[in-house]
C-alpha cells in the first residue's frame, strides 16, 4: 500500500526518531493529508481559508476532505496551532520553497495579502526566501531556518521575538527579514514572547520576553522597541535538543543531561528551585539530574515535562492534572518537584502531548501506543473516565492502551481535544472532538469518558 501523512497542525519533524516522513502533527481545528507524490488534501474549520482553498467549514456528519489546488509537491504543513481566529497555515514545498494562507493580521503570512473571510482562500507563495528546510509557527509569528543555516522571520514583534530590531507586521506591510546577527542555525523554538535559537555548534541564543529568566541569561531585560536582547546563553556545554513551551525551557546536551530554567511554579523544570522575581533579570539555570541514564529526547507541554532516555523508560514531572504524567502522583511545586518514572509502558521510542498538556501520549517500540489524561472529548481513544484529584491531592492516573491498533509509528494531539495515529500498514486513524469535521471521517464527536476511535478513509 502506497503511504500517506497525516499533517495535523504545527509538528511536521520527527526525521531523529525514523517515524515515516516526519510529518505526524496536531492543530486545533483543521487537518491537512500529505499524499505519497506531495498533493494536499485538507478539511476542518476554514474561517479564513486556512484550509488553502475556497471552502465551507466542515462538520461532523460532512466532513469536507478535499485536495487544496494550486500546490506544487509540498513535504510537509506547519500551522500556528492557535484556536478558532488563530488560523496561519504554511505549506513547505519539495523544493523548498513556502506558501501561507490563513490568518495575516500581524504580516505572519510573511507576505501583502489581507485576512479572508468566509469559503475563500489567500494561498500563496512567499517570496524572497531561499530554500527553506524548517518552518517554526505560533499564531502571531513564524520563523524559517534556510538549507544553509540562515534564519529568517515575520510577523508580531511586539515582544522583539523575532530576534531583529524591526516593527511588527501588517496585513498589507508584512515584516520578512533576515536575523543577521545569527547563522548556522539548527533549530528554534518560540513561545509566550520568547525565542531560543540553537546553533549548529551547539551554542543557544535567546531573545523576546524574559519576566521569569527564561532567556537563561543573568542581567537581561525584555525587549524594548528599537533595543534588541538577542544573545548567546552562557555556562552550557554543546547543546542537541531545545524544548521550550510557556515560560520554560530546557536544553538536552551532547553527554545526554539536561539543563532548563524560567518557570517552575508546578516543579516542570524538576528541580528544587524558585522561579526568578518577576522582571528582576535574574535566571535559574542549571542542570536537571535524571536517575536511570542518559536522556535522548525532552518533550515539553505548557508545565508538564516528560524525558524519554536511552533505555527507553520516561521520567516526567510538574503539573499532573487529569493524571496526565503517566503516574498516580501529586502536582508538582518549585520547592517539591515531582520526578518520576512512569510504569506501565514498555520502552518508548516518542511521546506527543497537547499545547496546554490535558493529554499525552506514549508511542512504544512495540508499535503499541498508550494514552492518559483528560478524556472529556474522547481523546484518549479509549472508554475510559478523567481522573479527578483524590482527597489526598494524589492525582490518579488512567494511563492505559490504546485497543485495536498495532503498529503505530506517529502519534499527534491537539489543544482542541483531538488525537491521530499513523499506522505502518499507511492507515490513518483519528479520535475526539468532530465539530468541524476535523477528524476526517463522518463521525459524531466523542461523548465524555467514550472513543471514537476509528479510521480515517483515503
Amino acid at each position: 500500500m502506497a503511504r500517506r501523512y497525516f499533517l495535523w497542525g504545527n509538528r511536521a519533524r520527527r526525521p531523529d526518531l525514523g517515524i515515516p516522513y516526519g510529518a505526524v502533527a496536531a492543530g486545533e481545528s483543521a487537518g491537512f493529508l500529505v499524499l505519497p507524490d506531495g498533493a494536499v488534501l485538507s478539511c476542518g474549520y476554514n474561517r479564513h481559508g486556512q484550509l488553502g482553498r475556497a471552502a465551507a467549514n466542515g462538520t461532523a456528519s460532512a466532513p469536507n476532505l478535499a485536495p487544496a489546488p494550486g500546490l506544487p509537491p509540498v513535504r510537509s504543513v506547519c500551522t500556528g496551532g492557535g484556536g478558532e481566529g488563530e488560523t496561519n497555515v504554511y505549506f513547505l514545498t519539495q523544493a523548498g520553497e513556502v506558501w501561507s494562507c490563513g490568518g495575516n493580521w500581524y504580516g505572519q503570512l510573511a507576505r501583502a495579502v489581507q485576512t479572508v473571510q468566509g469559503p475563500a482562500t489567500n494561498l500563496g507563495r512567499i517570496p524572497g526566501l531561499p530554500p527553506v528546510k524548517r518552518i517554526v509557527a505560533n499564531p502571531s509569528s513564524v520563523f524559517f531556518v534556510t538549507e544553509s543555516g540562515l534564519f529568517y522571520s515575520a510577523g508580531d514583534n511586539s515582544t522583539g521575538a523575532l530576534g531583529r530590531t524591526a516593527a511588527s507586521g501588517e496585513e498589507a506591510r508584512p515584516n520578512l527579514g533576515l536575523v543577521a546577527d545569527l547563522q548556522g542555525i539548527a533549530d528554534v523554538a518560540s513561545s509566550g514572547g520568547s525565542t531560543w535559537f540553537l546553533l549548529e555548534n551547539g551554542q543557544v541564543w535567546s531573545c523576546g520576553m524574559n519576566p521569569v529568566g527564561q532567556l537563561g541569561r543573568p542581567g537581561v531585560g525584555s525587549y524594548t522597541p528599537g533595543v534588541q536582547n538577542l544573545g548567546r546563553i552562557g555556562g552550557l556545554p554543546r547543546i542537541v535538543q531545545i524544548a521550550c513551551v510557556g515560560d520554560s525551557a530546557h536544553f538536552l546536551d551532547e553527554d545526554g543531561r539536561v539543563w532548563n530554567c524560567g518557570s517552575n511554579f508546578m516543579g516542570q523544570l524538576g528541580r528544587a528551585v524558585d522561579t526568578p522575581m518577576m522582571w528582576s533579570g535574574d535566571t535559574n539555570l542549571g542542570r536537571l539530574t535524571i536517575a536511570g541514564g542518559r536522556v535522548k529526547r525532552i518533550v515539553a507541554a505548557r508545565v508538564s515535562t516528560y524525558f524519554i532516555l536511552e533505555s527507553g523508560s520516561v521520567a516526567s514531572c510538574g503539573n499532573n492534572d487529569y493524571g496526565v504524567l503517566g503516574r498516580s502522583v501529586r502536582n508538582g511545586r518549585y520547592d517539591l518537584p515531582n520526578v518520576g518514572t512512569v510504569s506501565g509502558v514498555g520502552p518508548v521510542r516518542d511521546v506527543a502531548t497537547s499545547r496546554p498538556g490535558s493529554h499525552a501520549y506514549f508511542l512504544a517500540e512495540d508499535g503499541s501506543a498508550h494514552s492518559c489524561g483528560n478524556n472529556d472529548r474522547g481523546m484518549m481513544a479509549r472508554d475510559v473516565p478523567t481522573p479527578q484529584t483524590g482527597m489526598d491531592g494524589v492525582v490518579p492516573t488512567n494511563l492505559g492502551q490504546v485497543p485495536g491498533l498495532s503498529g503505530v509509528d506517529a502519534v499527534a494531539a491537539s489543544a482542541s481535544g483531538n488525537v491521530y495515529f499513523h499506522t505502518s500498514d499507511g492507515r490513518f486513524w483519528s479520535a475526539g472532538d468532530n465539530g468541524y469535521g476535523q477528524l476526517g471521517r463522518a463521525v459524531a464527536s466523542a461523548e465524555p469518558g467514550s472513543s471514537n476511535l476509528g479510521q480515517v478513509p483515503l
